[in-house]
């Protein structure tokens, strides 16, 4: 039987789509169910406003524990985690709009490594931790998420998806994506958690809108 490539083309799209899409529609690449960044580059997913409001009715509320493995296979607990502030970035392997946004994520570890903790939580076991890793080359921390069960616990459904937790192990801050102001506001948070005074990262060219990447478990 002979196969159609464009068949091909529409699964992939529906796949990556994040999972608080309530309509799934096929698109032509032209079509603007993408963000751009502030260079006219395409960025990642337009996120939903529902998924903002989600995402925000976790600040305040308990961190959910969890103990995992990083890329070389080193325990990791979020008690240990959390002696500083800890920015945790949910990821898909295999996703393009994770590797976009992976830079920026690079810029908030670079800016605050020395009073804060940045760590990528890859969907999958510690294989496929190491295999974004290696791909993509973060400079901050990556840890494995079996199961995506530590995504479940933080009700994070696509990939950038961002929890700052606190010293007291509690949520601090959470996004469905990321954005350019998302980037301003985490770091100042970043700043004030850790007593020190904010360093204005640039932000630039990051989307103005909220980004989010594929939704977590559609490409494994």
């Amino acid at each position: 039987m002979k196969s159609n490539p464009y068949a091909f083309a529409c699964l992939g799209l529906l796949l990556c789509m994040p999972a608080t899409s309530s309509t799934l529609v096929f698109q032509n690449k032209e079509d603007h169910d993408h963000t751009r960044d502030q260079d006219g580059k395409e960025a990642g997913h337009v996120t939903e406003s529902e998924a903002t409001k989600a995402a925000r009715a976790l600040i305040g509320t308990k961190a959910p524990d969890f103990s995992t493995k990083d890329h070389l296979g080193k325990v990791v607990n979020l008690k240990d985690l959390i002696k500083r502030p800890t920015l945790l970035v949910f990821i898909e392997n295999g996703c393009p709009c994770c590797t976009s946004g992976r830079p920026y994520i690079d810029r908030v570890h670079n800016h605050y490594k020395d009073v804060a903790n940045v760590v990528g939580i890859v969907f999958g076991d510690q294989k496929t931790a190491a295999a974004w890793r290696k791909e993509t080359r973060p400079q901050f921390r990556v840890i494995a998420d079996p199961k995506g069960t530590i995504a479940k616990a933080y009700k994070a459904e696509a990939g950038l998806a961002t929890r700052l937790v606190n010293q007291s192990g509690k949520i601090e801050l959470a996004y469905p994506g990321y954005s350019a102001p998302m980037l301003a506001e985490v770091t100042a948070r970043i700043a004030k958690l850790a007593k020190v005074k904010d360093r204005n990262m640039e932000t630039r060219p990051a989307p103005t809108e909220m980004t989010s990447g594929c939704r977590l478990g559609s490409r494994g």
